[in-house]
């Protein structure tokens, strides 16, 4: 096993804290780590021997219970940090400042759900858009450029939403425009990267309904996807955490544009693309999805960003 020192990435310099990284490792980064997706891409790199990993989110307890666990297989590093805040996303790149980053995993995000658009708190709205688009866009032009300045090269992974694919999906409209926002970003950044022969790849996961505390704070566990009898059963269409990451990683290091976890959920963008599905079915497809189901139990659970 490798000898490790689990480290906390307060602003400034690890080695400033006496930390002691695997020096023939990069560093992985991920976003939004303390539960989903975001806990199991840290698991998935750290256990891979390539990478040691530093692991952002708001809750602290969280970060340092994975950290603990993580901390046999890889050096691991925690920056506790509001990224929906501009001090948030400025503490995370001063945490990374002296690490060689190889990896990037873009995966913190929100969503609130509304069944009208025009009634929707506009701190609600803020919040979706300086989390999942603000906080991304920026952390993918700091990352991004760093790797590309260092000679190195490395990887970017953003996880967006098959939602993003819909055109326009009610009761989350701006969650699912904020996803399809990050689509679009991660393919026009790709392929400057690519034209700047920068040695850095971006890639785009497109996951469906993932079991996770994000569909339990985000009140999806009430919605046709995740209630309805028989969906669990088909295709892809609900996926753990753990398989989503699993998916999204193998294509980032393989350097794929874009990946659809889930064989459901591939046709279902691929059609969408393609126009094989008119816009009106897959629009009320995705919004069917999302609504509220006559099987989930009544009452709703509260919203929180992860």
């Amino acid at each position: 096993m490798a000898m490790y020192r689990m480290c906390s990435a307060a602003p400034g310099l690890l080695a400033a804290l006496g930390c002691s990284a695997a020096e023939d490792r990069r560093w992985c980064l991920v976003t939004g780590a303390s539960s989903g997706i975001g806990e199991a891409l840290a698991r998935r790199a750290a256990k891979s021997g390539k990478y040691n990993v530093l692991i952002a989110a708001r809750r602290r307890p969280q970060l340092d219970a994975l950290a603990a666990e993580l901390g046999e297989d890889a050096t691991v590093a925690v920056c506790p940090c509001d990224l929906s805040t501009i001090s948030g996303i400025e503490a995370l790149c001063r945490a990374s400042s002296h690490l060689d980053v190889g990896l990037v995993c873009l995966n913190a995000g929100v969503c609130l759900a509304a069944e009208d658009f025009t009634m929707q708190p506009l701190d609600d709205i803020g919040t979706m858009l300086d989390l999942n688009v603000r906080a991304t866009t920026r952390l993918l032009g700091h990352f991004s450029g760093e790797m590309a300045a260092s000679g190195n090269g490395g990887h970017v992974l953003l996880i967006a939403s098959s939602a993003g694919a819909a055109p326009g999906v009610p009761g989350v409209a701006v969650y699912a425009a904020t996803k399809a926002y990050l689509r679009s970003l991660a393919a026009g950044v790709r392929a400057e990267l690519r034209r700047q022969k920068s040695g850095v790849y971006v890639t785009c996961a497109l996951p469906s309904a993932v079991d996770s505390e994000f569909a339990l704070h985000s009140s999806l566990q009430s919605s046709a996807i995740f209630t309805l009898p028989g969906v669990r059963m088909v295709g892809g269409i609900v996926l753990s955490a753990d398989k989503v990451a699993a998916c999204a990683l193998e294509a980032t290091l393989r350097r794929r544009a874009e990946v659809v976890p889930g064989l459901v959920p591939r046709l279902y963008v691929g059609l969408t693309d393609g126009l094989g599905m008119p816009r009106w079915a897959s629009r009320g497809l995705a919004a069917f999805s999302f609504g509220r189901s006559p099987f989930a139990p009544k009452g709703r659970g509260s919203v929180h960003p992860s």
